[in-house]
């Protein structure tokens, strides 16, 4: 025992730390993407699939992987930033956000459909970004979960990117019955749906960091 009661009392809560196991998080992740997706496509999609085939099938399936991709992207590299290992890894997030965004301009349909009302479609806009929202919520909880049981040096970044996968997630989830493909549309209210996440993300998890 030491001569310093406030050093005793710390020593006396002491827990032996557990090592990280990325392999673990990772499982946890996709279980709980496979359950949502499963629990998502009975509930609300059945016969939503085709539909969102209906208009421009090469550009829905485009939109589908784009956001796959992204959400897988930015899902391993949150996981990697909460060891405190991880190297500054914002500008990989840049480049990154950079040909996801590129691709989409390349991708996607210019036309504005005849009229700005038609192109940005606000009669749907609202129920897009709603959906985005609640469907991003499950892996930004165990994202969230997984961030305070690490012990990211940057959890600023760290928390960006899980708002970023979040945002994704829940867009590609959405995205499995919605047919719109207009580069309009998709900025003004999938990109607008992921910006709310990802910046509720930045705002409220660095606070909720254990270091």
């Amino acid at each position: 025992m030491s001569s310093s009661p406030f050093i005793d009392s710390l020593v006396a809560t002491a827990e032996p730390v557990r090592p990280r196991r990325v392999s673990r998080e990772i499982l946890a992740v996709i279980a709980i993407a496979l359950v949502q997706f499963a629990g998502t496509y009975v509930l609300v999609l059945g016969d939503g699939f085709q539909q969102a085939l209906l208009w421009d099938p090469a550009r829905a399936i485009f939109k589908m992987a784009l956001l796959g991709a992204g959400t897988i992207g930015f899902t391993l590299m949150a996981l990697y930033s909460f060891g405190p290992s991880a190297r500054r890894i914002g500008p990989f997030t840049a480049v990154m956000s950079a040909v996801l965004f590129l691709l989409a301009l390349m991708g996607f349909d210019w036309s504005l459909a005849g009229s700005l009302s038609a192109a940005f479609a606000p009669q749907h806009g609202s129920a897009c970004v709603a959906g985005i929202l609640a469907l991003a919520l499950p892996l930004i909880l165990v994202l969230s979960l997984l961030m305070m049981r690490g012990a990211s040096v940057q959890p600023g970044q760290s928390a960006l990117l899980v708002g970023l996968a979040g945002g994704t997630w829940g867009a590609f989830i959405y995205s499995l019955q919605c047919p719109f493909v207009s580069l309009w549309y998709l900025a003004a209210w999938y990109g607008g749906g992921i910006f709310i996440v990802t910046l509720a993300a930045r705002l409220i998890l660095p606070r909720l960091a254990r270091w």
